[in-house]
């Protein structure tokens, strides 16, 4: 169980969640301590992504605060300490709208557990389309993401609700 301060927290997380290049995310790694213009400074980020491409530092801050003076100085001394180690840093605002939606949508079936490993199967073979006869018209919107998930979905910039969602679905 990971925690979360903020909503905008819960949202990276829930896009950390999506990617599939993340394989583990802990919720407040570490402390960071430095010497800054001769002061101790301390810092803790928000969250370390473990991805196939190496660790990930995550500080999440909304926009409006990023050019706050003493935010520019710990985000400033924090890249630093972070990329030393060949790690990547990563100050994370907001996500567009619609992709948040798409991936909250999302999230409820993103579990392949909970859903036939038959029904998974036919539904890759016939690009996602299951026959009207098949039960549980949930199972088909399931299954349909777990077959689709972490391929088209992050290149879809319309509403999972609206028309244009089924072509993002052919990108």
């Amino acid at each position: 169980m990971l925690f979360y301060e903020s909503r905008l927290e819960l949202a990276r997380l829930l896009l950390a969640d999506f990617d599939t290049a993340v394989m583990h995310i802990v919720a407040q790694p570490l402390l960071l301590v430095a010497s800054v213009e001769g002061k101790q400074r301390k810092h803790i980020p928000d969250y370390l992504l473990l991805t196939n491409d190496g660790p990930v530092v995550v500080d999440v801050k909304p926009r409006q605060h990023l050019t706050k003076p003493v935010v520019v100085r710990t985000f400033t001394w924090t890249r630093k300490a972070v990329e030393s180690r060949g790690w990547r840093y990563e100050v994370w605002s907001e996500a567009p709208t619609v992709l948040l939606e798409n991936v909250r949508f999302l999230a409820g079936y993103r579990r392949a557990r909970l859903f036939e490993s038959a029904l998974i199967v036919r539904a890759s073979a016939s690009s996602g389309q299951l026959p009207r006869r098949d039960p549980a018209p949930r199972c088909d919107r399931a299954t349909r993401t777990e077959c689709e998930r972490g391929h088209s979905i992050a290149r879809c910039s319309a509403p999972s609700g609206s028309r244009r969602a089924a072509d993002c679905r052919q990108n």
